[in-house]
C-alpha cells in the first residue's frame, strides 16, 4: 500500500479519539464492566474461593478480626483482600464467596474506570483506550479474575499509569486518585518494585494535584518494601539467571505470548532470543524517535525492566518450573504488568510517534486482542461446593474443605477460641 496513504491513515487514528472522546469515554464504561465480566463470568456467576481466599484471607478474618488488616502473607500487606475479608468476616460463611469474587472484580473495574478518566501525554483520549487495551491484555494462566487472592496483578495496571498519567482535573478526582494509589499499592507489592519510578517521577513532577497520588503509591510502596525486607524476602533465595535465560523468557512469555496470535507461536518459540531481540530494538528505536513522550516511555521501560528482573529472579529460586513454557500451571500472572507497561509504551508512540513507529504502534495493538483469544475467557473450575461446608462454619464446627485450584488441597477450618 501507497505509504502516502498509509500515513494520513494511522495520524487519523488518534486525532478521531481525540475529537470523540467525550462520547467514547461514556460508552466505554459500560463496555469494560461486559469486557471484564467476560473475562471469567464463572467465576462471578458461580464464584469459589480460590487458594489464599480461605486458607488466609477468610480464616485469619475470623480468628483476628479487625487486627487482620495488619498482617502480612508471603512478606507483604494485601490492602484489599483484607478489607474485603474483614467486612464480609460478620456474614453467613455461605455469603462469603460472592463477596471476595465481586469485590475483585468491582476493584479491577475501578482501576480501569479511574484510568478512563486519566489523560496521558496532553491527550484525554488515550486514558479510555489505554483501558480498554489493558481489559484485553492476554493473561494464559487465568487465575487473576476473579479471585481476592490475585487482585493486586488487576490493580497494579492503576501505578504503572500514575508512571505516566497527567495532574487529574478537579480537587475530587485528586483525592480519589490518592486513596485508590495508596489501596492499590498496599496491596500490591509491585509499589515496592516500582519504589525508584515512582519517586524519580514524583521528583520530576511539578504540580500538586499529580504529586499526592503519587506520594500515596510512594507511601504504600515504602511499606511494602519495609515488610519484604523486614520478614527477610528481599532477597532471600534470589537467583540471577543467564542474559540468554532472560532473553528466552521476555521472547516467549512476553512477546509471543502477549503480542502474537496463537498460531504463530510454535514457529516463533523455536527462536524465542531473537524474537525478544527485536521485540526490545523496535521498543528503543520506537521511544529514540518518539517526540514529546520520549521521557515518558523511557519510565515506563525501566519500570517494566525492573518488574521483570525481579520477578524472573524470584520465580528462577521459588518455582523454576512456571519459567518453563511447557508447563500448563500457574504463574503467568507475574507477565501481566509487564505486557501491560508494552502496551502504554506503545499506545504513547501510537499517539505521539513518529510515522514509522505510530504504525508499528497501532498494528502491535491491534495483535493485543487476537494474542489474548484462546485465554479471553477463563474456564469454569471443578465445583467445591463451598456451601455445603457453610452451615458447619457457621456452627464452629471444624471441618475440612477442598478448595481450587487443585494443587492447594484443603482448606482445614478450626473456629477461632473464645
Amino acid at each position: 500500500m501507497n505509504s502516502g496513504v498509509m500515513s494520513p491513515f494511522f495520524k487519523s487514528i488518534p486525532s478521531f479519539l481525540q475529537r470523540h472522546e467525550r462520547v467514547l469515554t461514556l460508552a466505554l464504561f459500560p463496555a469494560l464492566a461486559v469486557l471484564l465480566f467476560l473475562r471469567a463470568p464463572y467465576a462471578l456467576l458461580h464464584p469459589q474461593f480460590w487458594a489464599e481466599d480461605a486458607t488466609v484471607f477468610f480464616d485469619q478474618a475470623a480468628r483476628l478480626g479487625i487486627f487482620s488488616l495488619a498482617q502480612t502473607h508471603a512478606g507483604y500487606l494485601h490492602g484489599i483482600p483484607r478489607l474485603t475479608a474483614w467486612m464480609a468476616s460478620g456474614l453467613p460463611a455461605a455469603a462469603a464467596p460472592w463477596i471476595y469474587g465481586w469485590c475483585a472484580y468491582l476493584a479491577a473495574l475501578a482501576a480501569l474506570l479511574v484510568i478512563a478518566r486519566s489523560s496521558v501525554g496532553g491527550h484525554r483520549a488515550l486514558g479510555p483506550v489505554a483501558a480498554l487495551a489493558i481489559a484485553f491484555v492476554p493473561h494464559l494462566s487465568q487465575e487473576i479474575f476473579w479471585t481476592l487472592t490475585n487482585v493486586q496483578w488487576t490493580v497494579s495496571a492503576f501505578l504503572l499509569v500514575q508512571l505516566v498519567a497527567d495532574p487529574p482535573g478537579t480537587k475530587a478526582m485528586t483525592w480519589l486518585w490518592t486513596a485508590f494509589s495508596f489501596l492499590a499499592g498496599a496491596t500490591s507489592p509491585l509499589s515496592a518494585t516500582l519504589l525508584p519510578a515512582l519517586l524519580l517521577r514524583l521528583w520530576l513532577v511539578r504540580n500538586t494535584r499529580q504529586a499526592w497520588p503519587l506520594g500515596a503509591a510512594v507511601l504504600s510502596g515504602l511499606l511494602q518494601a519495609v515488610s519484604v525486607i523486614a520478614i527477610g524476602l528481599g532477597t532471600r533465595g534470589a537467583l540471577i539467571p543467564s542474559v540468554t535465560v532472560y532473553l528466552e523468557i521476555i521472547g516467549r512469555r512476553i512477546f509471543i505470548q502477549g503480542f502474537l496470535p496463537a498460531g504463530f507461536w510454535p514457529a516463533a518459540s523455536a527462536h524465542p532470543v531473537l524474537v525478544a531481540v527485536a521485540g526490545l530494538s523496535l521498543l528503543l528505536l520506537g521511544i529514540i524517535f518518539a517526540r514529546r513522550q520520549r521521557p515518558a516511555c523511557l519510565l515506563l521501560l525501566a519500570a517494566c525492566a525492573l518488574i521483570c528482573m525481579v520477578s524472573i529472579a524470584r520465580m528462577a529460586a521459588a518455582t523454576p518450573k512456571m519459567l518453563d513454557p511447557e508447563f500448563g500451571g500457574y504463574g503467568d500472572r507475574y507477565f501481566y504488568p509487564i505486557r501491560v507497561s508494552i502496551i502504554l509504551i506503545l499506545l504513547l508512540l501510537a499517539f505521539d510517534g513518529s510515522r514509522w513507529p505510530r504504525r508499528a504502534a497501532v498494528v502491535f495493538l491491534c495483535l493485543v486482542p487476537l494474542a489474548a483469544l484462546p485465554s479471553f475467557s477463563a474456564p469454569p473450575q471443578p465445583d467445591r461446593e463451598w456451601g455445603r461446608y457453610a452451615a458447619l462454619i457457621d456452627a464452629g464446627t471444624p471441618v475440612d474443605i477442598p478448595i481450587n485450584p487443585y494443587w492447594f488441597g484443603v482448606y482445614h477450618y478450626r473456629p477461632p477460641k473464645k
